[in-house]
């Protein structure tokens, strides 16, 4: 064969070998989330921020995390699986075991109160699944509710749209998940009604009540991308010290 006619296939065996690369390389899924809400009310462990803003994830291998504004948190799922809670603000984090024991980590004089907190604001959680379909973004996606309802009047309505059209390991993502909504004392269950929820949510809308104030708020997927994530992405920063967990506040 001559060099001239071989030059075709050469080539077309490079790029095939260029493309392996890349798809060995990009082993991260990279989602964009545009974060939108309006009103006032707010409960202790469930503050909503008061500015619109873009939050990103990322999916490995095992690995998982989000960033949002000047808090970010971390999933670990390999041997000793870890959910880091970080705070840029004041460069620290906090560490927990999964799977997560609140109360475990909680500083000891706070537990009586935290407890008898939990027992007083302990919610009941409705999940509702419908049929009913819509575009969101680029994906078809189907609609569930999930109705929370807790005493001093608020009741939390989480509207949830899912596909089945992005394909990404989830237990990170709900591990991280649990981490945060456990610093409510109403925050718990209504994740665990998610985590039982076929697909990837790609809208949430949440609309909460307190004592007749009300907060909507949006989480709205807006891009999904293979990619890399960058160096140190599912790794501590340095110099972050440890810090103790505290439910009546951020870290």
């Amino acid at each position: 064969m001559s060099i001239h006619h071989a030059a075709p296939r050469i080539a077309a065996t490079l790029i095939v070998m260029a493309a392996l690369a890349f798809s060995a390389a990009a082993d991260d899924l990279k989602v964009t989330i545009q974060m939108e809400s309006e009103g006032t009310a707010s409960i202790v462990g469930l503050e909503q921020p008061g500015e619109d803003y873009e939050a990103t994830m990322w999916f490995g291998n095992g690995r998982f995390r989000r960033d949002d504004q000047d808090q970010s948190i971390i999933t670990l799922l390999g041997d000793e699986p870890k959910v880091y809670i970080l705070n840029h603000a004041e460069e620290s984090y906090v560490a927990l075991d999964l799977p997560v024991d609140i109360m475990a980590i909680i500083p000891e004089e706070q537990r009586p109160m935290v407890e008898q907190m939990m027992e007083q604001m302990a919610p009941e959680v409705e999940v509702e699944t419908t049929d009913e379909e819509d575009t969101i973004g680029e994906w078809t996606a189907r609609k569930s509710i999930i109705t929370v309802t807790a005493p001093m009047g608020i009741t939390i309505t989480h509207e949830v749209w899912l596909t089945d059209e992005i394909d990404v390991e989830r237990r990170g993502y709900d591990e991280a998940t649990r981490a945060l909504s456990g610093m409510s004392p109403i925050g718990g269950d209504w994740v665990e009604q998610l985590a039982d929820l076929q697909g990837f949510p790609v809208l949430t809308e949440t609309l909460t009540e307190v004592m007749g104030r009300e907060t909507v708020s949006r989480e709205r997927v807006v891009s999904v991308e293979e990619t890399t994530a960058p160096e140190g992405t599912y790794e501590l920063p340095e110099g972050y010290t440890e810090d103790a967990m505290d439910i009546f506040g951020s870290l």
